[in-house]
């Protein structure tokens, strides 16, 4: 029986509804930020002592944590300090809107004769310019919502505005360059939902990629609506933890946070308020920290004083020291990587690790930065009871390079139930229009028992816009047991699914595949044989199969650099009953259980040749009949198709309903299905399909 997947959620301003995309409504809030960072930044550049003044305020004072300055970052760090440090006191309703001036006196409070003053660097026409553009900045809830998103350092960059713009494609290339994909509040809220009942009863929470905050404001958030009785400084300090490379995006994250806990200014400065919540965020490099040790030790006892410290009427120094740093950081906390000498509060394992880890691949290694990032999460957790939520890449259910199936393997090693939830990339991926990536989610509960953990999995879900909230409010799950997904997580939306998959792959071990090569599309073209199967390298909607290859007409455009899979068989009826198994509903329904939603690989063409082996003689005759009649169907009607110059030729059997049906009831025969599988497999790729019944435009794709 299917699970569900749920989120008592509301619907997050931060995610994309019909008709506007996360990032539409980031860049208009974000635009008079940058403006206004452009300006300070060439203002503070000009003076030798940004980087002092700047260390002098913001240095940590966390132990065992050390601030280490770059001078020429210095000024970037300083305007967005300046920046968060207005918007904190506009968002309070404070007395800033003068000027920086006023905001940075606001900031530091009861300290502004002990600390140096950055504005005291500008010149008055530049404060003016600053605050005309941050005044015109509505602080309203919706501004609240995409606070993270308006202080991510590459400025929302994205795929659409990087076409139009040289700036945004640099730093759009710089963003994908570090792997960084900030994460929709529905999908954040989805993952952290699961963490709530085990924080709020006074566990504790790390993010080890916490960016500017997306994750942690949407648990503490979720912990308020859920009734916790604690202010949100107090979850801040006693139940929430991050890590990120990211310098800038660290103290952003502590300013996120500090929108939260406005009611406690009435009792402290802003400056010690933003502290005491920096106090639970490490500039670091995650993959380099040891969570092995679950002993406190006198860790504990040293960052009791330290938060003391803050309060008392004398200003504690910052640790620093300066050097040259690499060119991803701004300024780079260097020190111990014994994560119990950091945050000993989460010693034996935080009761919660939720995460969007970068997907990057390091130079010169074989593996992905985020396969890194899960071993990380997996040491970081308790993992008697706790839990570990993540968003990461399509590649964890198919990867089959050794280090994803490690990583596989780990992830069921412990007792519990280990949930996926796997998202394909249009019409709308999960990221919306910004980042077109197929995407999965992971929810692993542990639990104190023995044996190795059960496994759920959903299809590869498709989303848009209008049904982007339902669907992510209760997602479908399928049961499998205690598998063994090493080899790969299938994705299954059903039950009926999921018995259907295990008989085939009974027929794919018992039978070798057929004789199988590669030829360029142009290749194709020319080949005159009749006994082959020509199969395209991607698919979506369909597989790309045909018998033949001939251009339709005289074109001015150069054929399609791409190569397909050809299947060589003995005869022509051979040929014809291998292209009906090719174009079946069974074979492409398998092509999204284990292929990565666009690639349809030599491996996978190989597999589908098994099917063939299996059948008998009768029903390779019949399916002889069956393709030979789809082929004269689909031969005179193909897609032409222009990209970048290049034409290439598609045969899409979606309109031949009644023959892909006929060829299903053959095929399940053959392979042992039920025959009820044919009419549910039928219903099911029309919905894959067409996603939603209201929208006519894609009910077209189908006849």
């Amino acid at each position: 029986m299917s699970a569900v997947i749920a989120s008592s959620r509301a619907v997050s301003l931060s995610a994309h509804k019909p008709g506007r995309s996360l990032a539409m409504s980031v860049q208009t809030r974000q635009r008079p930020l940058i403006q206004a960072r452009t300006l300070l930044i060439d203002a503070l550049r000009e003076h030798c002592q940004t980087e002092e003044r700047f260390g002098r305020i913001f240095a940590t004072r966390a132990p065992n944590q050390t601030t280490r300055l770059d001078i020429d970052a210095a000024p970037e760090r300083a305007a967005w300090a300046l920046i968060n440090v207005y918007l904190l006191g506009a968002a309070a309703e404070a007395d800033v809107r003068e000027s920086l001036a006023a905001a940075e006196t606001w900031f530091l409070g009861g300290r502004a004769g002990a600390l140096p003053s950055l504005t005291q660097l500008l010149e008055p026409a530049v404060d003016r310019a600053c605050v005309a553009l941050l005044s015109d900045v509505a602080m309203d809830e919706e501004f609240r919502r995409l606070l993270p998103y308006v202080l991510e350092p590459y400025n929302f960059a994205h795929r659409l505005n990087a076409k139009r713009c040289a700036d945004s494609r640099e730093r759009r290339q710089q963003k994908r360059g570090s792997g960084t994909f900030y994460t929709p509040g529905d999908v954040a809220d989805v993952v952290t939902s699961n963490a709530v009942p085990l924080v709020r009863g006074g566990g504790t929470a790390l993010d080890p990629a916490c960016g500017t905050g997306v994750f942690l404001l949407s648990l503490l958030r979720q912990l308020r609506a859920a009734g916790d009785p604690r202010t949100p400084l107090e979850i801040c300090e006693r139940a929430l933890f991050g890590i990120d490379l990211s310098d800038l995006a660290v103290e952003s994250c502590a300013f996120s946070l500090a929108h939260e806990c406005l009611d406690s200014l009435e009792d402290l400065d802003p400056w010690v308020l933003w502290h005491r919540i920096r106090f639970n965020l490490w500039a670091h490099d995650t993959t380099l920290v040891d969570f092995s040790v679950s002993t406190a030790g006198l860790a504990m006892d040293s960052r009791r004083r330290s938060r003391n410290a803050l309060s008392g009427s004398l200003v504690p120094e910052g640790s620093l020291s300066r050097g040259p740093l690499d060119r991803a950081s701004l300024w780079r906390e260097a020190g111990t990587s014994q994560a119990h000498c950091v945050f000993p509060e989460g010693a034996g394992g935080f009761d919660a690790v939720v995460s969007n880890p970068p997907y990057v691949k390091e130079a010169g290694a074989a593996g992905n930065v985020y396969l890194k990032f899960i071993e990380v999460m997996i040491q970081a957790a308790n993992r008697r009871d706790g839990f570990l939520g993540a968003v990461l890449p399509l590649s964890i259910a198919f990867g089959s390079d050794a280090d994803t199936r490690r990583v596989r393997y780990r992830l069921t090693q412990d007792a519990g139930l280990c949930r996926f939830a796997f998202f394909d990339r249009e019409p709308h991926g999960l990221f919306g229009e910004e980042v077109k990536t197929r995407s999965a989610l992971l929810f692993r509960s542990f639990g104190d028992v023995t044996g190795a953990a059960r496994v759920q999995t959903t299809a590869l879900i498709r989303l848009t816009s209008r049904t982007r909230a339902a669907t992510l409010g209760a997602i479908p799950a399928v049961e499998l047991g205690r598998a063994e997904i090493g080899n790969g997580v299938p994705k299954l939306g059903s039950r009926i699914e999921a018995d259907a998959y295990r008989c085939i792959r009974g027929v794919l071990v018992a039978h070798s595949p057929l004789p199988l090569s590669s030829q360029s599309f142009e290749e194709c073209l020319a080949d005159q044989r009749d006994t082959c199967v020509y199969v395209g390298a991607t698919a979506y909607n369909f597989i790309n199969a045909a018998r033949q290859l001939r251009p339709p007409r005289v074109l001015s455009h150069r054929p399609t650099q791409s190569s397909f899979a050809v299947v060589g068989a003995a005869t022509k009826s051979d040929a014809d009953s291998l292209f009906a198994v090719l174009s079946s509903r069974i074979v492409y329904w398998l092509w999204t259980v284990d292929g990565d939603g666009f690639h349809v690989s030599r491996r996978f063409v190989e597999r589908v040749s098994t099917f063939w082996r299996a059948l008998d003689t009768e029903a390779r005759s019949e399916l002889a009949c069956l393709g030979a009649e789809l082929w004269d169907a689909l031969a005179a009607a193909p897609t032409i198709s222009v990209n970048a110059g290049a034409w290439s030729l598609a045969f899409s059997p979606l309109r031949q309903q009644g023959a892909q049906t006929q060829i299903d009831r053959v095929l399940a025969t053959g392979l042992g299905l039920p025959e009820y599988f044919v009419g549910f497999l039928e219903g099911a790729t029309i919905e894959r399909i067409i996603i939603s019944p209201s929208e006519e435009r894609r009910r077209l794709l189908v006849g």
